[in-house]
């Protein structure tokens, strides 16, 4: 029998030559970690699809701006498929009003219930 070592713990061990793993409970932990890794891959990419959709609904809202159609109302744009829970950062404007960002777009809230368009300028970022 040759000398393997094992996958998890690294340790040497002897058995059939297709063994990876010295024991039940290290197969068992490898396999748990690759597991909540894969699991994390997903959550990681879940997130970063909200993000480039709500990137993209304001991209949209921004670009058909006009002094005229200044906002569009909240619930329009969660209806369109935007989360408000999701965005890269926030600031503070003068006014003391909370911005939200999606990278270069964000959005300010009004007490009306508005969502109005705002854009990063590439020298702010």
């Amino acid at each position: 029998m040759t000398k393997q070592t094992c996958l998890n713990c690294e340790q040497k061990f002897s058995g059939r030559s297709d063994k990876k793993f010295c024991s039940t409970i290290c197969k068992n932990e490898f396999n748990n970690f690759k597991t909540q890794n894969c699991q994390t891959k997903q959550t990681i990419k879940k997130i970063n699809q909200l993000l480039a959709r709500n990137r993209r609904l304001l991209e949209q809202i921004f670009s058909r701006k006009t002094p005229e159609l200044k906002s569009i109302c909240r619930d329009r744009l969660a209806q369109k498929g935007f989360c408000f829970q999701f965005f890269t950062h926030s600031l503070t404007n003068r006014n003391g009003e909370t911005c939200y960002f999606c990278y270069d777009y964000g959005y300010r809230l009004t007490s009306k219930n508005e969502v109005i368009p705002l854009k990063k300028q590439l020298e702010d970022l």
